[in-house]
């Protein structure tokens, strides 16, 4: 990540912003596959360099994350490092009471996951270590409350 933000100079001139090289789309606002086809294709030919994938868990299915993630892979090959994709996947609690997971975060083709909840971070990366934040959530209500 760091060589592709470092590639990114927010100028105060106007002449680089956010939208310069992140885009952003909410896949439950896909109404089939040629649609998101065609905002994957979109990324893959112009100069943005994040594509930042919002899936709402309670409105999206597995198989809609399938799609994507095969997409992307057909678009943007592994070996190319100029870009980046983020799918953030939101799982809401009542979602998460269940004993089967809501996607299987196994992938292949150099993907990397990362599990966030409220309570810390757990990374688990392509080079087979863990690593894991314990977060005091104690701090960040006192910082957030004065």
């Amino acid at each position: 990540i760091e060589p592709l933000l470092e590639s990114c100079q927010f100028q105060k001139d106007g002449k680089k912003s956010v939208t310069d090289f992140l885009q952003v789309f909410a896949l439950s606002s896909m109404q089939n596959r040629q649609q998101c086809e065609a905002i994957i294709e979109k990324f893959s030919r112009d100069t943005s360099l994040i594509l930042l994938c919002i899936i709402d868990a309670s409105v999206c299915s597995k198989n809609q994350i399938n799609l994507l993630k095969n997409l992307v892979d057909k678009y943007i090959p592994f070996e190319k490092k100029d870009k980046l994709v983020l799918n953030i996947i939101h799982v809401p609690p009542e979602l998460s009471l269940n004993s089967n997971p809501f996607y299987h975060t196994i992938y292949v083709n150099g993907w990397d996951y990362i599990y966030v909840d409220s309570f810390g971070v757990t990374a688990n990366l392509n080079d087979s270590s863990k690593q894991t934040y314990e977060v005091d959530t104690r701090t960040w209500i006192a910082k957030a409350y004065g």
